[in-house]
C-alpha cells in the first residue's frame, strides 16, 4: 500500500501516474479539504473533485479544473438575474455538489460520500479527505494591484481560499496564512490506518502550503507524519525557482524571501526523509542534503502522461 498527500492539478497528475504503476487499488489518496467552500447553497470540495475527475478521465484539459465539454447554463442564469457569480461552476459539475451537499445534509460524512462518488465513477484508488472535520485555508494579506472585482477590499484583510484564489485571481501579497479548524480537527480513522500501514508516504507535487499545509496543521497527522518521516518522501512543485503551477512562487516570495527548492525542504524538513527535486535544481542538492533529507534528482514535470508515469516509477523505486 502506496498513501499520498495530495491536492490540486499537480496532485491528481501525480496519483495518475502512481496508477499507471502499481495496482490502483494500492494506492490511498489522503486529498486536501483546505479549499472547500459553500457557493449558493451547496458543498463544493475543489481538491476532492479534481482528483476524481483526473482519475476518471472526466477533467477538462482547457481549464485544468472542472468537467471536459461542460456547460454553464445555471451560472448565466444566475449572473442573469444580478449575482457577480465569480466562482464558476459548470452545469455537470453542479451534479456533483447537488449529490454531496444533500448526502452531507443526511448525515453522511464527507469521507462516505467522496468514496460514494468515487465508486460511482468506478475508480479504485481509494480517495479519502484528510479529515471529516471542517478546516479551513485563510489567507491574511492585500491585494496587490487593481484587479478584477478588487474595488470592494480593504488594504489588509483576511481571505477566505476562494476570495483568494479565484475571486482575487491570488493577486494578494500574503502576510500569513492560517488553517482555521485544523488544531481541533479529527483525524479520518481511515487516513491513520493507510499512515501507519502503507510502505511509502508521498508527498505529491501540490503546493506545500496551500494543500499539503492544512494537513501539517492537524497536530495527529503532523505526529505520523513526524514519526515515519524516514519512509516519506516528496516531490518539489518548484522547477528552476519558479512554480510549475499556480501561486506558489508568490506565496514563498512572500513568506520566506526565497523562491528556490530548499524554501521547500526547509518547509517539509521535519516530516520528509526524501526530497526529490529536478534536474535544473541540482546545484541545490547539498544545501538540501544539509538538512538531513536524502535529495534524488530526476526531471519532475508531467507535460503528459507518460511523463506523469515516469516520474511516479523513479519515486515507487526508491
Amino acid at each position: 500500500m502506496i498513501t499520498v498527500l495530495a491536492g490540486g492539478v499537480g496532485g491528481s497528475k501525480f496519483i495518475r501516474g502512481l496508477a499507471n504503476q502499481v495496482p490502483p487499488s494500492s494506492i490511498v489518496a489522503v486529498v486536501n479539504i483546505g479549499d472547500d467552500e459553500e457557493f449558493y447553497g451547496l458543498h463544493v470540495s475543489p481538491d476532492l473533485d479534481t482528483v476524481t475527475y483526473v482519475l476518471a478521465g472526466l477533467d477538462n484539459d482547457v481549464t485544468g479544473w472542472g468537467v471536459k465539454d461542460e456547460t454553464y447554463n445555471a451560472l448565466s442564469m444566475v449572473k442573469s438575474l444580478g449575482d457577480n457569480g465569480w466562482f464558476t461552476l459548470g452545469d455537470k459539475d453542479l451534479g456533483t455538489h447537488l449529490y454531496r451537499t444533500k448526502r452531507l445534509k443526511e448525515g453522511a460524512p464527507l469521507s462516505k460520500v467522496t468514496r460514494e462518488i468515487s465508486n460511482a465513477h468506478g475508480l479504485e484508488v481509494d480517495i479519502l479527505p484528510f479529515t471529516d472535520s471542517t478546516v479551513r485555508t485563510m489567507i491574511f494579506g492585500k491585494v496587490r494591484s487593481d484587479i478584477k472585482h478588487a474595488p470592494d477590499v480593504d488594504a489588509k484583510k483576511l481571505f477566505s481560499f476562494q476570495e483568494y484564489f479565484v475571486k482575487y485571481h491570488h493577486q494578494v501579497e500574503i502576510s500569513s496564512i492560517y488553517y482555521e479548524g485544523a488544531d481541533l480537527a479529527t483525524l479520518n480513522p481511515e487516513v491513520t490506518n493507510a499512515m501507519l500501514a502503507c510502505k511509502k508516504i508521498l508527498l505529491a507535487p501540490s503546493n506545500p502550503l496551500l494543500s499539503i499545509g492544512p494537513m501539517l496543521a492537524v497536530p495527529k497527522l503532523k505526529d505520523l507524519l513526524t514519526r515515519r518521516r524516514r519512509d516519506t518522501i516528496a516531490v518539489s512543485p518548484i522547477v528552476d525557482g519558479a512554480a510549475v503551477k499556480g501561486p506558489l512562487q508568490d506565496i514563498l516570495r512572500d513568506l520566506y524571501g526565497d523562491t528556490s527548492v530548499v524554501s521547500v525542504a526547509k518547509f517539509y524538513q521535519p516530516y520528509v526523509g526524501t526530497f526529490i527535486v529536478d534536474s535544473k535544481d541540482s546545484s541545490f542538492v547539498k544545501a538540501i542534503e544539509a538538512l538531513d533529507m536524502n535529495c534524488v534528482v530526476c526531471d519532475t514535470l508531467m507535460t503528459d502522461k507518460e511523463a506523469e508515469t515516469k516520474l511516479a516509477g523513479v519515486v515507487v523505486g526508491l
